[in-house]
């Protein structure tokens, strides 16, 4: 009887092995896409935490910015024309300004 309650527990537990190698293969891929949304947005989700803007705005204020870093690049060389790392650059760089134009005006203004 012992081992019959032996060999019923090591099939629970390879059940619950496969349970959970089932489980983490699951969460790993919802962690890979996550990691790609990221990698393809960190820009965007940088200056949505820089931007001081209530979230809609700061999206009105992202599509504001893709606009004009298509302008700007237009006048680089084509050497990095297509770069995403440098359209991510700029897209930070004019976050920070905003946010520092923002932060100064609110300094100025007085209480």
């Amino acid at each position: 009887m012992k081992n019959l309650n032996n060999m019923n527990s090591l099939e629970k537990l390879k059940a619950e092995k496969e349970r959970l190698r089932i489980f983490c293969a699951y969460e790993e891929k919802l962690i890979a896409m996550k990691i790609a949304d990221i990698k393809k947005d960190f820009p965007e989700i940088i200056a949505n935490e820089i931007l001081p803007f209530e979230p809609d705005k700061n999206k009105m204020v992202n599509s504001i910015l893709d606009a004009a870093n298509n302008v700007i690049t237009n006048f680089i060389s084509s050497k990095f024309k297509n770069s995403e790392l440098l359209k991510s650059i700029l897209k930070i760089f004019e976050a920070f300004v905003i946010f520092g134009i923002n932060k100064s005006k609110g300094k100025a203004t007085p209480d």
